[in-house]
């Protein structure tokens, strides 16, 4: 009779042992996949990470409009200033518009630069896009329009630039883009 006590104790204390293992058999394997998942999610949320993407959305946010400089042109002519007239500048009217131009970026706008407040007295027409330059800020690349394919100031007709392709701009090369630091 003792010896089948024995018997018994012994298989009970084999099977809790075996019991005991499978749990933590079970539990090392779940704590293996839970840190090879949070693993994978931190290192692709890293990855992913961009620190300038807040800084390029509130840019292209603000860049589209119109703008001029009359404050800088008034202040340059007041006699207060005592800016040389050589170093004044002439009065500036900017109107900038965002495109639909793939090939040149994702943040793409046309801008025509006039003078004399009249549309007619175009100085300069360009294409700007935005893009993050991740950790280096936001990367400005602009092309100069070769040709004379529609110029929507006083129409706002933007068809006509949206057809605009690479071989109808020039660049100024490259190491010339602007980068934007915060």
């Amino acid at each position: 009779y003792a010896g089948s006590i024995i018997d018994s104790i012994w298989l009970q204390t084999k099977l809790n042992w075996i019991s005991m293992m499978k749990y933590v058999f079970r539990l090392a394997t779940m704590l293996t996949v839970i840190t090879a998942v949070t693993f994978s999610i931190e290192s692709g949320a890293q990855a992913s990470y961009d620190p300038s993407a807040r800084d390029l959305q509130r840019i292209v946010t603000w860049f589209e409009g119109d703008f001029d400089n009359e404050e800088q042109v008034w202040f340059e002519n007041d006699p207060r200033s005592s800016v040389p007239s050589s170093d004044r500048h002439e009065p500036l009217h900017v109107t900038r518009w965002r495109v639909h131009l793939p090939a040149f970026g994702e943040y793409v706008f046309y801008v025509e630069e006039y003078t004399d407040d009249n549309p007619t007295k175009l100085s300069s027409r360009y294409l700007v896009a935005f893009e993050s330059a991740r950790e280096a800020g936001i990367r400005m690349r602009t092309w100069f329009l070769t040709n004379s394919k529609g110029s929507p100031s006083e129409s706002r007709d933007l068809s006509a630039i949206e057809q605009v392709t690479r071989d109808d701009v020039v660049s100024l090369g490259h190491g010339c883009d602007v980068l934007w630091v915060s």
